[in-house]
């Protein structure tokens, strides 16, 4: 349509008889504004999507398993960032209580159980069926949406992009994207 209006009014056929052939709203122009806005400035994902910094619902390792895995079930998260002297040791998921509950021959995990016990199944390379990317604070809303595209490494899948400074592991997590905070954009 913005198109058609475009060509409309620079193709005129009838320059001589009519000059334009059609006028745009100041509604369409503003929105041609925002269109060119976009394309010369890229949203960047830290700055729209991304949940940030103190938003973030992340954990030590000296909480309570069973606290962290009810506030998982009312919020919908499927993934909990473990932080250490404000950096990411890992991550608490659901694939880490499979992953334990596995590994020790499905002994239950009762009130007192720390997220301490699942120490060895939260490094962000322990996971067995997930895995976890980190880019910068700069990345763009479009490169964000490729990284998800290529959501695959082997036979793990993408389940979080972490923001730090530099896109380095070893940086304070400034926000983090989920597959369904791309999809709901």
């Amino acid at each position: 349509m913005f198109a058609k209006l475009r060509n409309s009014i620079i193709h005129n056929p009838y320059n001589r008889e009519i000059d334009p052939i059609a006028e745009p709203h100041d509604k369409i122009v503003d929105k041609y504004k925002e269109i060119r806005d976009r394309v010369l400035n890229p949203p960047v994902a830290l700055d729209t999507i991304a949940v940030r910094g103190k938003s973030i619902y992340s954990v030590t390792t000296d909480e309570f398993a069973f606290d962290v895995m009810n506030v998982m079930r009312e919020n919908n998260y499927t993934h909990v960032p473990v932080i250490e002297n404000d950096f990411i040791i890992g991550v608490f998921s659901e694939s880490t209580v499979f992953s334990y509950m596995v590994a020790n021959e499905g002994v239950p995990i009762n009130r007192d159980t720390k997220i301490e016990a699942f120490k060895e199944f939260i490094p962000l390379d322990k996971h067995v069926s997930e895995f976890f990317s980190f880019v910068s604070k700069d990345t763009l809303i479009l490169e964000i949406e490729e990284i998800f595209q290529k959501k695959f490494s082997g036979k793990k899948r993408l389940s979080l992009i972490f923001i730090t400074q530099t896109g380095k592991v070893k940086e304070k997590i400034l926000g983090l994207i989920t597959p369904w905070d791309v999809a709901t954009k």
